[in-house]
């Protein structure tokens, strides 16, 4: 370990700190062959004119033993301070080119080493001057970094730590250069190199901290570029790095927080895959320098938004909780900061909405938010969303297992319909398709909300119409539905839209309607809910307007039409609208009908309904049976339909009611005693 600790240690080779401690540690290296005629020649040329004396030190710089490799070394620091000195720089020139290109450049390992060694010795004898000759002393070690030698890597390490010694800031010239070979190093398979390596990278960082200089428009496509990486060892080097620009005051990493904000969320969700110590590291690593770089949205400057929101909104669509909920606080904080920079993106509206059902409640409830300030802002923005692109992706979005997720389709929708009719009309086609689904999902907020969209774009006749057979064709195709559900479609529709309308629309398609069974069963849910529910409570008082109102009468006669598919349900109506002469007669002709169990179980139930205050009106007219004979006539005849029975028993007890009332009243009359029945 001799090795590393030369690294840290000051430069000179021939000192005991400054260089691999000992042959004895170093692996065994064959013995070095002859120099080729060339390189000796230009070399020993070079050394002889820098100085003459020294032209012989090429031979112990090229040699296989490290300790005459040392010597030469300080010999040619000697001769570059005495060119120096004398201010001869082509000689100096000269000799600095010769190192780097006929030894650094040989194929030959302890050319190399002897090279690299030569010139760490040279930085150190430039001192301040380093970098004026800076394109002589690093650009050859640097091609060491990927040598496959671990030795020379290793030595190309140590060099050109020695030389950043010297230069500090002037070496950031070659920032990207040795920021990459240290990201190929810091993972290297030979242990002395990696840790070399990490000393190299450590005070690369110390300089770049100290001088507040990173040429970052040059740098980031180098890091957009490394930052795609599976290993963890590159992974921590990167995201250390990442660290510390952003420490820096004048670094602005944050502006080119595109360029690199994916491979960050990569680092979080794949390293999420399996669990080692190394994954856990760098996934804590990584939400540390997430986090630091969210809170500095809001104050940097010429930050790309929408570049940004269009990587955070991928990755909240992702499978991992993590990576989800730190994609969903970078949405949150991002429509604080720059609502309408964020807004075109359709992928947004996409990722929040596709979160708000999660096996996690924090995701649900960041993403509820979310969802929220959108559509706050939205409806108080005064420029336009991609309106076509949010009904794109909600079209899609609406078949979801999710009912959170159709609802808020559902909800925006209606939403962006009232902001942007216009836009929405566009595909309204293809919304009443998809919406048309909704309306037998299990989830009654879903159905209200799938019907809320379908009223509001039913706002001409056309449409109106299509949303009502495409209603009667969804119970026709599903009659569980029908039996199930059609009472809260129905009086969730005519919540929406006035009850005579929807009402008068079903029955003129229910009136052609081939199927009878059908058509008879749903006009008898449509003729309870019409008789039962809070929602019909203004059509009922407008049918009982039929014998004083054309209107009302009009709307009886669209009624009874399709009504007569069921002939209990147009009783009840006839009732209803106090046509009690016509509904007398349809009692007799009940006569010629099979009664079925189902039929009786239609008149128990309007019997039931008889009992209750939306007939209160009928019970009072039995009342006066000289002005209501027909009347009287329809409760004896339904008395005669009925089977011994509650409902039986019921009407029975009703009429028996009306007779002793009736014998009073013609025992008063008699009897000439009106007191008798309290008219005084």
């Amino acid at each position: 370990m001799a090795e590393e600790q030369a690294v840290q240690a000051a430069p000179v080779p021939a000192r005991a700190t400054s260089a691999p401690a000992t042959p004895a540690n170093k692996p065994a290296v064959a013995a070095s062959p002859a120099a080729p005629a060339g390189v000796a020649t230009a070399a020993a040329a070079a050394l002889a004119g820098a100085g003459g004396a020294l032209a012989a030190q090429y031979k112990n710089l090229t040699d296989k033993l490290y300790e005459k490799r040392m010597v030469a070394a300080l010999d040619v620091e000697a001769l570059v301070r005495d060119l120096a000195a004398k201010r001869e720089e082509e000689q100096l020139t000269m000799v600095l080119r010769c190192l780097g290109e006929d030894l650094v450049g040989n194929p030959q390992a302890n050319f190399k080493k002897g090279g690299m060694i030569a010139l760490a010795a040279a930085a150190i004898a430039l001192g301040p001057e380093t970098k004026k000759y800076l394109d002589y002393l690093v650009p050859p070690i640097l091609a060491c970094f990927y040598d496959p030698d671990a030795r020379v890597r290793y030595y190309a390490v140590e060099a050109v730590f020695n030389i950043a010694k010297v230069a500090v800031e002037n070496v950031l010239i070659y920032f990207n250069e040795l920021f990459d070979g240290c990201c190929k190093l810091v993972a290297d398979n030979d242990t002395s190199v990696q840790k070399a390596a990490v000393l190299l990278d450590r005070q690369l960082k110390d300089i770049v901290t100290q001088s507040c200089t990173c040429d970052l428009k040059r740098f980031v496509p180098l890091l957009r570029e490394r930052i795609l990486t599976n290993n963890p060892l590159v992974k921590h080097f990167i995201i250390a790095w990442l660290s510390v620009l952003d420490s820096v005051p004048n670094i602005e990493l944050v502006k080119y927080l595109p360029e690199y904000l994916w491979g960050l969320f990569d680092f979080l969700h794949a390293s999420r895959d399996g669990s080692t110590s190394d994954q856990d590291s760098v996934v804590s690593e990584t939400t540390a320098v997430l986090g630091e770089l969210q809170k500095e949205l809001s104050g940097g400057r010429d930050v790309q938004y929408f570049a940004i929101i269009k990587v955070v909104a991928h990755f909240a669509g992702c499978e991992d909780e993590l990576t989800k909920q730190t994609a969903l606080q970078w949405i949150s904080t991002l429509l604080d900061i720059a609502p309408h920079e964020i807004l075109p993106c359709a992928d947004l509206l996409v990722a929040v909405i596709y979160n708000l059902r999660s096996s996690s409640k924090e995701i649900e409830g960041i993403a509820g938010a979310a969802n929220a300030k959108l559509q706050a802002i939205v409806s108080q923005s005064t420029t336009s969303p991609p309106v076509n692109e949010y009904i794109a992706n909600f079209l899609k979005l609406v078949g979801s297992r999710s009912p959170e997720t159709r609802l808020a389709v559902l909800q925006w929708l209606a939403l962006l319909h009232d902001k942007y009719p216009q836009c929405v009309a566009e595909h309204v086609n293809d919304i009443f398709h998809a919406i048309a689904t909704t309306l037998s999902d299990p989830s009654d907020d879903v159905v209200q909300s799938g019907l809320t969209v379908m009223a509001k774009l039913s706002n001409n006749e056309s449409y109106f119409q299509r949303l009502m057979r495409g209603l009667v064709n969804l119970f026709r195709e599903d009659r569980a539905l029908l039996r199930a559900r059609a009472s809260f479609i129905v009086r969730h529709l005519v919540r929406l839209m006035p009850p005579d309308v929807v009402y008068t629309s079903l029955a003129r398609i229910l009136e052609d309607e081939k199927d009878l069974a059908f058509a008879g069963e749903c006009v008898q849910t449509l003729n309870l809910i019409m008789l039962t529910s809070r929602e019909c409570a203004g059509l009922r008082r407008q049918l009982q307007r039929s014998p004083a109102c054309a209107a009302s009468r009009a709307l009886f006669e669209v009624l009874y039409r399709s009504w007569c598919h069921s002939p209990a349900s147009v009783f009840s109506l006839c009732l209803l609208c106090q046509a009690y002469t016509h509904a007398s007669q349809l009692l007799v002709s009940f006569a010629n009908l099979e009664i079925t169990v189902s039929f009786l179980m239609e008149l128990d139930q309007l019997v039931q309904l008889i009992e209750s205050p939306v007939f209160v009106h009928l019970r009072l007219q039995l009342l006066e049976p000289q002005n209501n004979p027909c009347l009287l006539k329809c409760m004896y005849g339904l008395l005669m339909l009925l089977p011994q029975s509650s409902a039986f028993d019921l009407i029975k007890n009703r009429l028996n009611s009306v007779a002793k009332f009736e014998l009073l009243a013609l025992r008063a009359a008699a009897y000439g005693a009106c007191d008798v029945l309290g008219c005084r």
